[in-house]
């Protein structure tokens, strides 16, 4: 072989491995990308579930109007059971008298996480992702 073909073998094999480099760093971005948004399809879920005790009636085993009833802890919105962990995600809320925060974390990226805030009034979420889901 002359040195011109040995020449070429070796830019080819540079061009498939930066290829290959290429096409694993674009499937890894997708598996974030995807866990994220299951991440907040499970939050959408559990805020619409948060939103349905709010609006029951305080008889009927509901916030009567809010997330934190005067009723004591016990009686404050909590997470069903059946949605606090999955495959993407285990979720935490915290209640406060005006709005209540939800917190997906990744179980596949240890920074990753997905925080929604909603106020009691139902005005829009406010998002926020850690630092995976930039």
């Amino acid at each position: 072989m002359g040195q011109q073909q040995l020449l070429l073998i070796i830019v080819s094999i540079l061009l498939i491995a930066f290829a290959i480099a290429v096409a694993l760093s674009i499937i890894n971005a997708q598996r974030v990308i995807s866990n994220r948004d299951a991440i907040v399809n499970d939050l959408n879920d559990i805020v619409a579930n948060a939103n349905q005790f709010k609006l029951r009636p305080t008889n009927s085993g509901g916030g009567g109007g809010v997330y934190n009833t005067s009723r004591g802890a016990a009686n404050n919105y909590d997470i069903p059971a059946v949605m606090k962990s999955n495959a993407n995600a285990t979720y935490f809320c915290t209640v406060a008298s005006d709005k209540i925060t939800i917190v997906g974390i990744s179980g596949q990226y240890t920074d990753g996480t997905v925080t929604v805030t909603v106020n009691v009034d139902g005005s829009i979420p406010t998002w926020s992702y850690g630092e995976d889901f930039k």
